[in-house]
């Protein structure tokens, strides 16, 4: 995890932002150090689909799986800015193509288009009993994957893409076959910070930057060279673009650090001393005249102004916001 440099992903918050490029790095890694060569294809299938997250919001109600996949692929830019889905056709027969656009790892590439290919195989069922609906996948290439392997999980036809686009091949009319009923794989939204919501509106790669040192402050303090690989620039880079948005890393860190040091304060009762040391803080005298500087008042006095309430400007979830804004995601992809 730390070769890859997704240690600080929050794993108890599956919907948190990630870089893609590390995290291919790692899918890549493992999948070859523990033999699983066919990772992707384990971890989803129709059960789990429920569990899917944004994705399982986003097709309740679906009536046919052409528009359950229509409103992934047009929900896809507001959640990842490196993939993209399109449904074409060749020969009669309905194809969706996804792309992943980066400097990728290629066996990440590999396993995430493996649980691609598990999720959409799984949104369209067979067009009659011992008749699977999907006929023909092309999956991005990767040395050590094992073609075999794959055709027991997707279907007889698994053969090497020419390029990074993963293809899926239908059955003519298995996309437009209604459901027995309209899909209902999730409960409710998940709650997730604005913040994280509006990325897939117009946010800068500053505020971008932002959101995944808020993350990477779980295990420390990220250096710019952490930053840099993180979003697949060079450190030099990266000082020039924060540079010409009237910015530097040290002061996007500093930023980064005074938002979570007041929403921890506020949200929790944990000891100052132990928020100062996880939030990278010499000592805990410096976080208090910190908080002092920013807000006017001592971290205790901060505390005691939120009260039960849990309601203050720091919080980093707002459960009413968050909510109204994936119900406007599922709106927008309908």
């Amino acid at each position: 995890m730390t070769d890859a440099h997704v240690d600080g992903y929050p794993w108890e918050q599956p919907e948190a932002p990630v870089p893609l490029a590390p995290l291919f790095t790692f899918l890549g890694k493992v999948a070859e150090r523990e033999g699983l060569i066919d990772l992707g294809c384990r971890s989803l299938v129709a059960e789990t689909l429920r569990d899917f997250g944004v994705t399982g919001n986003l097709v309740i109600g679906s009536r046919t799986p052409r528009e359950a996949l229509l409103r992934i692929a047009r929900a896809m830019p507001w959640f990842c800015t490196h993939e993209r889905i399109a449904i074409g056709a060749e020969r009669g027969c309905p194809v969706v193509y996804t792309s992943f656009t980066g400097p990728f790892d290629p066996g990440g590439v590999h396993i995430a288009q493996q649980m691609t290919a598990s999720l959409m195989a799984a949104l369209v069922p067979p067009m009659a009993p011992g008749e699977p609906a999907l006929l023909r996948v092309e999956i991005a290439p990767w040395a050590p994957a094992s073609l075999d392997q794959l055709r027991a999980h997707l279907c007889d036809e698994v053969v090497e893409a020419r390029s990074n686009v993963l293809a899926l091949h239908f059955r003519k009319g298995s996309l437009d076959r209604p459901y027995p009923a309209p899909l209902d794989l999730k409960g409710p939204a998940p709650r997730m910070p604005l913040r994280w919501l509006r990325l897939g509106e117009e946010a800068s790669l500053v505020e971008a930057v932002g959101v995944y040192l808020d993350e990477m402050l779980v295990e420390g303090t990220p250096t710019i060279d952490d930053a840099a690989r993180a979003i697949m620039l060079s450190r030099r880079t990266l000082q020039r673009v924060l540079a010409e948005n009237g910015t530097s890393f040290r002061e996007l860190l500093d930023d980064v650090r005074r938002r979570r040091a007041i929403a921890e304060i506020e949200a929790s009762s944990e000891q100052i001393g132990m928020i100062s040391a996880r939030l990278g803080y010499s000592s805990q005298a410096c976080l208090s005249r910190a908080v002092r500087r920013w807000t006017d008042q001592t971290a205790r006095d901060l505390r005691g102004a939120t009260g039960d309430s849990r309601e203050g400007a720091g919080a980093r979830t707002r459960p009413a916001d968050a909510q109204a804004d994936a119900a406007t995601w599922a709106a927008d992809a309908s």
